[in-house]
C-alpha cells in the first residue's frame, strides 16, 4: 500500500498512507468516473479547460486503456479495506514533436499539496524515458500556480507556450543533453531513475 508520512502541514499529527501509483486498466472505469465527479470546478477547470465538463462513458474508458503505442495512463490509488479509491489520474501522449511527448495531471483536491503530483510526474517521467523519449512537456494555464509551481521544483522550465501570457509551456529534459528539435534520432543516454518527493 506504500509507506507512511504525517499529515501535511499538521506537525505531530495522524499519519495517512501513501498512495501506490499504477497504470490504469479498463476495470478502473468506475473509479475515475467517481474521481471526476468529486473534483471542484477548479481542479475540472486547470485539468480540461472547462469546469463542467462531463465525460462521456467511451472517454472515460479510452482514458483507462490507451494504446500503449500512443501513451500511458496512471492513477494513484489510496485502498481502504476492500475499496480503492483513485485521488490523482496523469498520462502523457506521443506524435507531436519528435522524441517528446505531452502530459496531463490531475489531483483530487483533498489530496493536492501530499507530493502525489509529483511522484505521479516521476512515474510518466520514467516510462517516457524506458522508451527512448528525450521530453516531457504540458501545456498549463498561467493562473494555475500551483501547478507551475510543482513544476519547477520538479525542474522543468516553464515558458509562455507560443508567446501566450494565458497558457504556459513546461519542459522536462530526460536525458542529459537534448539535440536540437528535428536532430536525427540516435540512442539515448539513460540517466538515473527519478526518485519520489514528498514536497
Amino acid at each position: 500500500m506504500g509507506w507512511v508520512w504525517p499529515e501535511a502541514g499538521v506537525e505531530g499529527g495522524p499519519s495517512v498512507v501513501a498512495p501506490g501509483v499504477r497504470p490504469l486498466v479498463a476495470s478502473d472505469v468506475g473509479a475515475l468516473q467517481a474521481f471526476l465527479s468529486g473534483l471542484s470546478y477548479g481542479a475540472r477547470y486547470f485539468r480540461f479547460g472547462r469546469g463542467d465538463i462531463v465525460l462521456a462513458a467511451d472517454q472515460m474508458y479510452a482514458l483507462c486503456t490507451p494504446d500503449p503505442r500512443e501513451g500511458a495512463s496512471y492513477g494513484a490509488f489510496v485502498t481502504d479495506r476492500m475499496r480503492a479509491d483513485l485521488v490523482g489520474l496523469a498520462g502523457y501522449c506521443v506524435g507531436g514533436e519528435p522524441r517528446a511527448c505531452e502530459f496531463a495531471l490531475v489531483v483530487a483536491d483533498a489530496w493536492q499539496g501530499r507530493g502525489i503530483g509529483r511522484r505521479l510526474i516521476a512515474t510518466l517521467a520514467d516510462d517516457a524515458r524506458r522508451r527512448g523519449l528525450w521530453r516531457l512537456t504540458g501545456r498549463v494555464l498561467a493562473s494555475n500556480r500551483r501547478m507551475l509551481d510543482c513544476a519547477r521544483r520538479f525542474g522543468f522550465r516553464v515558458e509562455p507556450w507560443d508567446g501566450s501570457a494565458v497558457v504556459m509551456r513546461v519542459t522536462l529534459a530526460l536525458v542529459p543533453t537534448l539535440p536540437p528539435i528535428g536532430a536525427a534520432a540516435r540512442p539515448p543516454v539513460v540517466p538515473a531513475q527519478v526518485g519520489d518527493s514528498q514536497v
